[in-house]
């Protein structure tokens, strides 16, 4: 895979108390089923959102996590949002109650998430034969890797600052 995040937008839908599956959604090999409904009387929207990212796993994607941002826009009211962490080592599955504004009905839900992919770094460096002459840590794992390995570029996972870095530089930063 080229791109080393997904993004996603959806359209807006209106959310109601007998509300199911909003929309199922596939972006780059990753599926999202949406769903919501709201609940009475306690004025908010129960909303879930489950991943299938079995298309991904055969691209060499190990691990994915980022954030949904959900916007609520409420008629004459203005827009509330709230945002729900998703990390793929912990769940396939996410949830977020959302308050809403008491007596007004018109209320329209929408969402985006931007995902970080994360590769199998161990199946990524696998072609060094067993030549390896230094040892390159990536968010605590120890990749074996030699000189063949500075002439690459890869994408330095886990810091915020996520840059493309030479494999030499990348030792440096250790």
């Amino acid at each position: 895979m080229s791109n080393d995040e997904i993004f996603y937008q959806s359209d807006g839908r209106q959310v109601t108390h007998s509300s199911d599956i909003l929309e199922v959604s596939e972006t780059d090999g990753l599926e999202c089923t949406w769903s919501g409904r709201l609940i009475f009387p306690s004025n908010s929207a129960e909303l879930s959102w489950k991943f299938n990212w079995e298309g991904i796993k055969t691209q060499g994607i190990t691990r994915i996590h980022g954030q949904i941002t959900v916007y609520i826009h409420i008629l004459g009211h203005g827009m509330r949002t709230t945002t729900v962490d998703v990390d793929s080592n912990k769940a396939v599955e996410y949830k977020a109650t959302v308050p809403l504004m008491h007596g007004f009905t018109s209320k329209t839900i929408q969402f985006q998430y931007t995902l970080v992919l994360e590769p199998d770094y161990t199946e990524m460096f696998s072609g060094l034969d067993g030549r390896s002459d230094r040892v390159l840590l990536v968010e605590g794992k120890e990749l074996h890797v030699n000189k063949e390995v500075g002439s690459k570029r890869y994408i330095l996972v886990g810091r915020r600052d996520r840059k493309k870095l030479s494999a030499n530089k990348m030792l440096s930063l250790i």
